[in-house]
């Protein structure tokens, strides 16, 4: 299930770089216990997530928890600077109700 799309500036503050192990460029086989993945696209790779999937020693709930500190997206310079930013949970929430509503 598809939890977030961010950045790789934003992804890289939120797992130390020994929870990432790259597994290639082909998705995994399933897996009977839930597992973290990370798709980085090749022109998005770093020395800490190259291309292809990486495998993150988190448990998905953990996952989740670590996204709730990335910061609001802003629509606007005026909005940035009226409105405080929280803690990422409307992004959680966005998410939630796009993979609810099927879009």
């Amino acid at each position: 299930m598809l939890r977030a799309v961010v950045t790789m500036h934003q992804l890289e503050p939120l797992l130390a770089p020994e929870l990432v192990t790259h597994i290639g460029h082909e998705f995994p086989e399933v897996s009977d216990a839930p597992i973290t993945l990370v798709e980085t696209s090749s022109d998005e790779g770093t020395a800490i997530w190259p291309a292809g999937y990486c495998r993150v020693e988190a448990t998905p709930t953990d996952f989740d928890d670590r996204l709730r500190f990335l910061p609001e997206p802003i629509t606007s310079p005026q909005r940035q600077t009226t409105q405080a930013r929280r803690n990422g949970s409307a992004l959680i929430h966005w998410l939630t109700q796009i993979t609810r509503s099927g879009g």
